[in-house]
């Protein structure tokens, strides 16, 4: 089944889906009926106990092994891969934790292992080496990797950054999916958390959460005490910046401002490369800015928040309202979800609108227009270059990012006489939160490991120190500090 570029989204079938498959070894049962669906841009984690047959499933995806029961397909095409190749042939590829690298060749004759470019003909035929280095560093830029010498030996880099060149290999040689092996041989050096709260300056504890039963929550030592690692928290917004700066929309800039449009709005502030918490660890709460005094309630317990006026919450209670009171508008709605006015949802408005629904067409640019005078306040207060817009309610794309930048000029302090800020769609989706704690985890375990390693250093060389002390023949260490 071949779809069409002009296909809609929601009509196409799933890159890969497995149906009640299962695998035997003779009597053993290795997997016994699988489910799953995986979509273009999605994420899928695979999680269960030794023995619970991860492996078995990421083999049967990879080509390694058929599947004895159920049906699997790609691309709505049912199929029995007979190897990896014919996997690869089908645009999936398959990333494990051991790889399967030349360790002493250079990172760029590793990507591109099994596949060189050459140029010339006949006897001048040779690698073409310039090219294979500069799409290799061009690649690894692309996915936020920055190896400034892809001439080093592969065997230098850490696993982690050899994964990276897997990654980027198999996208560039166009993998439509990528299956990634995991398994509980990867150390967990760390967790991030992005937290949807006010976080205080040490990052330890959530001071308040409006849409949730937060107060004075000690996250941190709560989950360190479980988990016997380095734990980081830190404001969802904070996260989400931080990964739209470092690998997505952000990428560049020295002075970004990310909002969030969610249940509520949320926001951070990131400059040279550092997210700008305030004193006390709360800065970038813009969705608690009062725009209209007196008005709409918010959870925050007081009225007229921005929040009130462009998120997610802001949407479905317009929506509702119309809804409720029987408006004309309003009847497509009403008919989708039966008369039933608590199954009316922010994703629900957003699939009518893009089918062309006035009502729902007007409900994001009313939200939009308020965005735009949001940021054009916070504009003037922070001058930034870039505003980087995410959450859920982003997904309407430019139903909701054109009516705010519509409204950003026109309200824009020194409108014609100033700079403008560009205003962007946040580029990796609902997952920037997670993508940001991680990273940002990824540091705090840097950094703690080196500290350890310095640690057990010199813990080691005082031992010696105590040795030669106890052995008078043996030659004394130098005392290096």
């Amino acid at each position: 089944m071949t779809e069409d570029a002009t296909t809609p989204e929601k009509d196409r079938p799933p890159l890969v889906a497995l149906d009640r498959v299962s695998k035997y070894y003779g009597n053993i049962r290795a997997l016994e009926g699988v489910s799953l669906e995986v979509g273009a841009g999605e994420i899928t984690c695979v999680l269960g106990d030794n023995g619970a047959g991860k492996s078995t499933l990421i083999k049967i995806i990879a080509g390694l092994h058929q599947h004895d029961a159920g049906t699997f397909a790609i691309d709505g095409e049912e199929t029995r891969l007979a190897n990896p190749r014919a996997a690869l042939d089908r645009g999936i590829a398959t990333v494990y934790q051991d790889l399967a690298v030349v360790p002493l060749m250079p990172v760029w004759r590793n990507f591109f292992l099994g596949s060189e470019p050459v140029k010339g003909s006949g006897p001048l035929r040779r690698l073409d080496v310039g090219t294979m280095r500069e799409t290799t560093r061009s690649e690894l830029l692309r996915m936020g990797i920055d190896l400034r010498d892809v001439d080093q030996p592969i065997g230098t880099l850490s696993g982690g950054e050899r994964q990276c060149v897997a990654i980027a290999r198999a996208v560039h040689f166009g993998a439509k999916v990528l299956v990634l092996d995991l398994s509980d041989r990867h150390d967990v050096h760390a967790v991030g958390i992005g937290a949807a709260g006010w976080v205080d300056a040490d990052r330890s504890t959530v001071l308040f959460a409006p849409h949730l039963a937060w107060r004075n929550e000690p996250l941190r030592d709560a989950l360190s005490a479980r988990l016997a690692v380095p734990v980081l928290v830190d404001n969802d917004a904070n996260t989400a910046a931080w990964a739209e700066w470092r690998f997505g929309a952000g990428r560049g800039e020295d002075h970004l401002v990310m909002i969030t449009l969610g249940t509520g709005i949320g926001g951070a502030i990131l400059q040279d490369g550092q997210v700008k918490r305030g004193k006390y660890g709360v800065a970038g709460e813009f969705g608690h800015m009062q725009v209209v005094p007196g008005g709409h309630r918010c959870p925050c317990g007081n009225r007229g928040c921005w929040e009130q006026y462009s998120s997610g919450n802001a949407l479905v209670r317009e929506a509702r309202e119309l809804a409720a009171a029987d408006s004309p508008v309003a009847h497509v709605l009403l008919d989708r979800v039966g008369g039933t006015i608590g199954d009316i949802t922010g994703p629900l408005i957003t699939e009518l609108a893009r089918e062309g629904d006035a009502m729902c067409v007007e409900l994001f640019q009313d939200i939009g227009q308020w965005l735009g005078v949001g940021i054009a306040n916070l504009a003037a207060a922070l001058d930034p270059s870039c505003f980087v817009v995410g959450g859920g309610v982003s997904a309407a794309d430019d139903l909701l990012i054109g009516p705010a930048r519509d409204a950003f000029r026109r309200h824009l302090t020194g409108r014609g006489y100033r700079p403008e800020a560009r205003i962007v769609k946040a580029e990796l989706g609902p997952e920037a939160g997670m993508v940001g704690a991680a990273d940002l985890a990824r540091l705090v375990a840097r950094r703690f490991r080196r500290a350890n390693r310095r640690r057990v250093e010199r813990h080691e060389r005082y031992e010696r120190y105590a040795q030669a002390l106890r052995n008078p023949g043996t030659p004394r260490p130098s005392r290096e500090v």
